[in-house]
């Protein structure tokens, strides 16, 4: 009984994540405007199973302000700072995606 309700919690958080995702896709190509993402500085990501790369971006682009914001990608050795990358930025909610 106790794994039943356990692994039902799992599953409802799992797709509670994959709607959201989903949802913040659609959002950014309806109203996602291209941006630039520059590195500012990067450092080692050890959480879960996949080492990466934990990022900390300046984001701008046409119609909002220039903002900073961190995530975690893939190790990559060409992610340096400096580092140009594109990105879609919905200037409402500041949510974004890089590519």
């Amino acid at each position: 009984m106790f794994t039943t309700i356990v692994g039902v919690g799992f599953g409802v958080f799992g797709w509670r994540v994959v709607d959201r995702s989903r949802r913040d896709a659609r959002q950014l190509d309806a109203t996602g405007v291209a941006a630039t993402a520059e590195v500012l500085s990067v450092a080692h990501h050890l959480g879960g199973e996949d080492p990466g790369l934990a990022l900390r971006l300046r984001i701008s682009g046409p119609g909002f302000a220039p903002f900073e914001a961190d995530t975690v990608r893939p190790v990559d050795p060409g992610l340096v700072p400096g580092r140009q990358l594109t990105a879609v930025v919905d200037p409402a909610s500041r949510l974004y995606r890089v590519q």
